[in-house]
């Protein structure tokens, strides 16, 4: 039996992605902020319109949820809001009418031209604090945090394949418990 007093302590506050997703948290607050008071746009809105910008961008519901690493609902949801307020559109793929393609329409284009400016002076001023060093070597370090991340997702998903699905009851649990995070 494990004496709980040499048991190590556990701070989530530590947690690599603990930290990530407040440092998130805290610089959307005030982009939330920004766009939807200056814009009208919500702070997901504005994400997904600048990945659509993206020179070469994905176009599909799957492409753009793969590019944003996040899951099909929330790009549907999203892409949903944007062509509500006339700033997507969405087209019919010719090889497969069940699939569809989102376009920026050219409010989308204009008003992202109007919040582009913003959202660069705001990167601006987060990244001021690093050296150019610190900041490359910060780049150099998310990139091989990702591989990583990217690779324990590619061995949970061969664990799964060699254990065979979880009953019906634990994949609702996986899943709930996983949006949580």
């Amino acid at each position: 039996m494990v004496d709980p007093r040499n048991k190590p302590a556990y701070d989530f506050r530590t947690l690599l992605t603990h930290r990530i997703l407040v440092l998130s948290n805290t610089f959307g607050k005030g982009a939330m902020r920004l766009y939807a008071q200056q814009y009208g746009i919500q702070l997901a809105e504005w994400r997904l319109l600048a990945a659509l910008m993206t020179e070469s961008a994905p176009d599909s519901v799957n492409d753009l949820a793969t590019a944003l690493g996040t899951d099909k609902g929330w790009i549907s949801r999203t892409a949903a809001a944007l062509v509500k307020k006339g700033l997507a559109a969405t087209v019919p793929e010719r090889s497969d009418g069940r699939r569809f393609r989102i376009v920026v329409t050219p409010a989308g284009r204009r008003i992202y031209d109007r919040i582009l400016p913003a959202a660069i002076e705001r990167q601006r001023r987060l990244v001021s604090v690093l050296t150019e060093d610190e900041l490359a070597s910060l780049n150099v370090m998310i990139d091989k945090l990702q591989r990583q991340a990217d690779a324990l997702i590619a061995d949970t998903r061969t664990d799964e394949a060699t254990r065979g699905p979880a009953p019906a009851g634990k994949r609702r649990a996986s899943a709930k418990a996983a949006g949580r995070r």
